[in-house]
């Protein structure tokens, strides 16, 4: 190698020195240019040392790939995709009733992850400062089976099918306002979650889309508070609550739906006078959406009913006692299980718009004003109809980004019991989705 470079360099060298023959007055002597020659060699040696150094270092690198290719744990599988997603805000509100309030807000991850097209797995926690403590909770966490193109099953614990606002609507950066209706979320009429199985899908009927939703759980359960809406992992008794929606979408824009929940439930056992035993719980509803260019409205209707409890209220009263003595609370001894047939109505309108549909400017184009007026109502037991209230919201968002919103609202809450003060609340929100 060397000796042809030698020899290659100098016969460059003479063609260079034969070519500048008639300009000699410049020409360099044999020792010059032989030295160059060298100098140029030496540096073409280096270079292919390096290039030699190089190609070790990748050859280690490619046996280093070959034996972590046989690890399964290092190499991810090309079946197998997970995503990171969920929302997260805070706040404060004011109340002309209450202390005013800065709120931490709520971190909500989701988790996600799919096995070719057989199977997801997804998963939802939520963290939120209440009172001065912080709580973590499973919002839901289930099997996705991709059973069929017309056909989910779900396996596991799952937001409630029935109505839109739960499943649908309740993450703060898909809520239009700062605060749920009266009556949908905890507390409320609309069922939270469930425990069990739920088959779901949709199926064309000519230029229009229906869908289904069908779930078979643990259910609610009786307590001092009234009817637990959400999903528990052992059921009180082996009979199942069966729920679900079905709707139907004559165009891409608007859907009608309606949904159902019915139960048998029973509160603490005792085993005297058999209080409590065989409630029935029934609810129905039915909801709809139009969403359509820059405009959305929704509505939801709820009614439940609990019936079969049979008892009287001093009796309820005792019931209550028993109920403290099973969950080791004295103090539930002081609010009584319902002792009355009890019913809960609740529904709401709401409508909003977004101002980019009727301007160009950066900043109006961002908001969107929302309107909602509802009511929850409660009857048939004096000790939770202190509860009932109609409600009127104002709000206005302004979307810094697709999945990032600043919101405003303003709440009027006008309650039923004369013996309780209606509030104004004034709330401020920001929320991020990712």
């Amino acid at each position: 190698m060397k000796t042809s470079l030698r020899h290659m360099l100098m016969a460059s060298s003479a063609a260079v020195l034969m070519m500048s023959a008639g300009g000699a007055a410049y020409a360099a002597d044999d020792e010059e240019l032989l030295r160059r020659i060298e100098q140029l060699e030496d540096q073409l040696l280096e270079v292919r040392g390096a290039l030699e150094e190089n190609r070790a270092q990748t050859q280690v690198a490619t046996q280093a790939v070959e034996t972590n290719s046989n690890r399964r744990y290092d190499v991810p599988s090309a079946d197998t995709m997970w995503h990171l997603s969920g929302y997260a805000d805070a706040g404060i509100t004011i109340s002309n009733q209450e202390t005013d309030n800065f709120s931490s807000g709520k971190f909500n991850p989701g988790f996600h992850f799919q096995y070719k097209d057989l199977v997801i797995f997804e998963s939802e926690l939520e963290l939120k400062t209440d009172g001065n403590n912080t709580e973590l909770a499973l919002e839901y966490s289930q099997l996705d089976l991709l059973v069929h193109d017309n056909m989910t099953l779900i396996v596991g614990k799952f937001l409630s099918p029935v109505g839109q606002f739960q499943e649908r609507l309740h993450p703060s950066w898909i809520n239009k306002l700062p605060s749920a209706p009266a009556g949908f979320g905890h507390g409320g009429v609309q069922p939270l979650s469930d425990v069990g199985v739920m088959a779901r899908g949709g199926v064309p009927i000519g230029k229009a889309r229906a869908t289904y939703s069908v779930a078979l759980g643990n259910g609610p359960r009786l307590g001092h508070g009234g009817v637990e809406l959400e999903g528990y992992g052992q059921d009180e008794n082996s009979n199942k609550a069966l729920s679900g929606r079905f709707a139907i979408l004559p165009t891409s824009w608007l859907e009608l739906g309606a949904s159902f929940l019915t139960a048998n439930m029973i509160g603490p056992e005792d085993h005297e006078t058999e209080l409590f035993k065989n409630a029935k719980y029934r609810l129905w509803g039915f909801d709809g959406a139009v969403t359509r260019k820059s405009m959305t409205v929704r509505f939801e209707y709820l009614n439940a009913d609990l019936t079969g409890l049979g008892v009287e209220e001093d009796e309820a009263a005792h019931g209550g006692e028993i109920f403290a003595q099973n969950v080791g609370d004295p103090v539930a001894a002081e609010e009584p299980l319902l002792g009355v047939d009890s019913s809960w109505k609740a529904w709401y309108v709401q409508g909003s718009y977004k101002l980019s549909g009727i301007s160009d400017s950066g900043f109006i184009s961002k908001l969107e004003p929302t309107i909602r007026y509802g009511k929850f109502t409660l009857g048939g037991d004096h000790e939770l109809a202190e509860l009932s209230e109609e409600r009127f919201d104002l709000g206005l968002a302004y979307w810094i980004a697709p999945s990032i919103v600043g919101k405003v609202g303003i709440g009027w809450r006008d309650f039923v019991d004369e013996l309780r003060s209606d509030e104004t609340l004034v709330q401020f929100q920001l929320s991020y989705g990712f």
